[in-house]
């Protein structure tokens, strides 16, 4: 079995503690047991890692206490969501903001209850530069609103 990358919001408190929990990932950058977790100060600053198949992962506790306004993520950014089948474990949501796609997973049951992005396209777009605090703000809304979404589909 390989390294397991992973990427986490610094501000994140909820990851930051489960992670603090777990003792072995202490630092903003730790390397052991076959584990490696990234803090990030943004997501902006973590979708060229994602990109490159490193995920960023957002608890929920974290994402559901965003206090924005939705009309901030939905005049940002285009939602799909898509509720899984019986086979799969997770729900998928699709964010779209002109030629860039953000994809995550909502895993049902997971011990540690996150959202994962793992996808982002193009490969080449400037997703650092992108990313005001506002596009920051919109993003992090948006994607509340629909892990809430399918959260109350799910129930």
């Amino acid at each position: 079995m390989g390294v397991l990358e992973i990427q986490v919001l610094g501000n994140d408190r909820a990851a930051r503690e489960t992670l603090d929990g777990l003792q072995e990932f202490c630092q903003d950058v730790h390397v052991g047991a076959g584990k490696v977790v990234y803090m990030r100060p943004s997501v902006g600053s973590s979708l060229a890692d994602v990109v490159g198949l490193t995920p960023l992962i957002i608890s929920l506790g974290h994402l559901l206490a965003v206090p924005y306004d939705s009309a901030l993520g939905q005049e940002h950014f285009d939602v799909r969501v898509r509720r899984s089948d019986e086979e799969s474990r997770c729900d998928t949501i699709e964010m779209c903001a002109g030629d860039m796609v953000v994809g995550a997973l909502l895993p049902h049951e997971a011990p540690w209850p996150h959202v994962m992005i793992h996808r982002a396209t193009p490969r080449e777009h400037p997703f650092a530069q992108m990313f005001t605090s506002r596009t920051e703000r919109a993003f992090l809304t948006a994607l509340r609103d629909a892990v809430s979404a399918l959260q109350t589909i799910n129930r």
